[in-house]
């Protein structure tokens, strides 16, 4: 609802909007952004059975350790990605051949030009090579939290799996 304010209140100002989420791979122009920035702290993350749902400003480091700690398997591919979930989500963000896309569930997201809650399944995301509908609609809508459907796993197991390409990671 907050965003939803953030961008009404933006919208009524005709202030352009840029969502930055944690900030990765971004690069700000000297000349600055004359709009409004919105950085909506949606972090939560809840673990329910085989499925984690978390807000889009969740740090996937810290989605990968609720999974680890959970025994859930299928994001250990994850280890060392940086920013959150909703920059994942929208860029299908991927390494060591696993994607978001192989376990998202559904997105909920904001539609900023009707100002609607929308619920997209994995289908309706469009995902694609680094890509989805959210990028594609080029800021149309913003990512709000995402579930996520993982596998039971051997707890160890997956925290030594997520080491070992985590060292990996580092030497590329």
């Amino acid at each position: 609802e907050e965003v939803l304010w953030a961008v009404e209140a933006a919208q009524k100002q005709k202030l352009d909007l840029f969502v930055l989420g944690a900030g990765t791979n971004v690069l700000v122009s000297d000349e600055g952004f004359n709009g409004l920035v919105l950085r909506p702290k949606i972090d939560f993350i809840k673990v329910k059975g085989n499925s984690i749902h978390a807000g889009a400003g969740a740090l996937m480091a810290d989605v990968l350790k609720a999974a680890a700690k959970a025994g859930l398997s299928g994001l250990e591919w994850a280890g060392g990605l940086p920013g959150t979930l909703g920059g994942a989500v929208r860029g299908n963000a991927g390494a060591f051949k696993g994607e978001i896309k192989d376990i998202v569930h559904e997105v909920e997201s904001l539609d900023t030009k009707a100002l609607t809650f929308l619920t997209r399944t994995n289908e309706e995301s469009k995902f694609s090579y680094r890509s989805s509908i959210f990028k594609e609609l080029g800021g149309e809508e913003i990512i709000l939290s995402a579930t996520l459907s993982l596998i039971p796993g051997d707890a160890k197991m997956i925290r030594e799996e997520i080491d070992t390409l985590l060292a990996i990671a580092i030497l590329i």
